[in-house]
């Protein structure tokens, strides 16, 4: 359950369908409002790790709507964080690359969904799957 509270009054909830691996937030819009950021398990048929990333939005900042329920970066996304040291921020995933190889890679929103600007490292290691 996701719940927002303004002032210590609950304004808001959401439920959430699938398990929660990773919780992060920032502006990445540049609007000075952060967005929600859930990397959720949500197993498909060709992948069953299954992470993806959705985006959600405070809409006149006391309701959670859907912003972006993506469901792929460039790869099969491992992890994601937010990096807030630019206004808007951006995301820095890990992904499974070609060959199980683990790359990191850096996103930014645009218009709609999340828009490839670089790669951030080399492959960091390979993994057995």
């Amino acid at each position: 359950m996701l719940f927002l509270d303004v002032n210590g009054v609950r304004r808001d909830s959401m439920r959430l369908a699938y398990p929660v691996y990773r919780f992060d937030c920032g502006d990445l819009t540049g609007d000075g409002i952060p967005e929600i950021c859930i990397g959720v398990v949500k197993p498909t048929r060709y992948w069953p790790q299954g992470r993806r990333l959705f985006i959600y939005h405070l809409y006149r900042g006391r309701y959670i709507r859907p912003f972006w329920l993506g469901s792929r970066v460039g790869y099969p996304l491992s992890d994601f964080s937010v990096c807030r040291d630019s206004v808007p921020a951006c995301i820095h995933t890990e992904e499974y690359g070609p060959d199980s190889t683990k790359i990191r890679n850096e996103y930014f929103y645009r218009g709609f969904g999340l828009h490839f600007r670089k790669h951030l490292s080399m492959p960091i290691n390979h993994v057995s799957q």
